[in-house]
């Protein structure tokens, strides 16, 4: 979805890529050696000129909160809500380089509440593998510190970034953890992977809320209608394997809660798409009360609601 917003500017997109690259590259080396608080500042401090440097990035979030949060909010209120989801934006890369290496004990003292344990290991103890859907919310990557520091087997979904320097960083990172990565790809045999995973009885973490491949179905989030990848159903459905929502959100004290929701079970042919799409509506639903209690924690800079939705009947 990057790809919406870039500018058909070639030379501001090439100096764009390479200040990213260079900071997300001094982030990676030196966010673990300096203290947390400094390193939040400091992404923080960076990302706030953005505000007024991007207005159609501004633009398209406060298009995105009018619908999440309601028509009648303020001007004021748009503002602020976009300015703390670019903070909370950064400090997401920030952590995700400073507990790079940490012990898992170490990991472990900047956790709040963590929800949902005993469902979580039960769907995992049926031996049919499992999904662990996420969405681009919260800090969704440092699931793979807890899981890969536990040795459970860990996979992890990813489409390629329009920053390439940032993907291979947040690869090298991933590899720290011990995740495995499955790169997402077209045509019809891309969920392969997937489904081999999932029938090793192996964890495959996938977001649910874009969708990359333009191959997604209605749903309705928020009240609209909008599409909604379908491989993480289609793949659940393909093996048997539950659907586990878990979700890493930030406390004010920069702490993170972990919640994992029921386990959702889905049911029917993957061949048969009423019953896709009751299910995709069920993830949605999921993923749509994450988001309601936790706006400027969902990192979505580009037009979401806006002709998202095709009539393909």
């Amino acid at each position: 979805m990057q790809y919406l917003m870039m500018s058909r500017n070639k030379y501001y997109n090439l100096v764009l890529q390479k200040w990213v690259n260079f900071l997300v590259g001094i982030f990676y080396h030196v966010a673990p050696h300096l203290p947390r608080s400094f390193m939040g500042w400091t992404g923080a401090a960076l990302v706030t000129p953005l505000y007024y440097l991007w207005p159609k990035y501004i633009r398209a979030m406060h298009q995105n909160y009018r619908v999440i949060l309601g028509q009648d909010i303020s001007k004021r209120e748009l503002d602020r809500t976009s300015r703390q989801t670019l903070r909370n934006f950064a400090r997401y890369f920030v952590d995700l380089f400073y507990f790079r290496g940490k012990s898992h004990d170490a990991i472990r003292s900047f956790l709040g509440d963590v929800s949902g344990v005993p469902e979580f290991e039960a769907a995992l103890g049926l031996g049919r593998g499992a999904v662990l859907l996420t969405a681009h919310l919260g800090n969704w990557e440092l699931g793979g510190y807890f899981l890969g520091q536990k040795q459970l087997p860990i996979n992890v979904v990813y489409y390629q970034d329009r920053f390439k320097q940032l993907e291979l960083l947040r690869s090298l990172t991933r590899k720290d953890m011990a995740v495995k990565e499955i790169g997402i790809g077209s045509g019809p045999l891309a969920g392969l992977p997937i489904i081999r995973a999932l029938k090793r009885n192996e964890i495959v973490a996938m977001q649910g809320d874009r969708d990359f491949r333009g191959d997604g179905l209605n749903v309705t989030f928020f009240g609209r209608q909008v599409r909604f990848p379908v491989g993480p159903v289609i793949c659940a459905m393909i093996a048997n394997a539950p659907i586990i929502p878990v979700f890493i959100l930030r406390n004010p004290d920069n702490t993170y809660n972990i919640i994992a929701q029921p386990p959702l079970f889905v049911e029917g042919d993957s061949k048969d798409r009423p019953a896709v799409e009751r299910n995709l509506q069920a993830v949605a639903s999921m993923i749509e009360t994450m988001v309601e209690r936790y706006p400027s924690q969902w990192y979505c800079f580009y037009p979401f609601f806006d002709g998202s939705a095709r009539n393909d009947d």
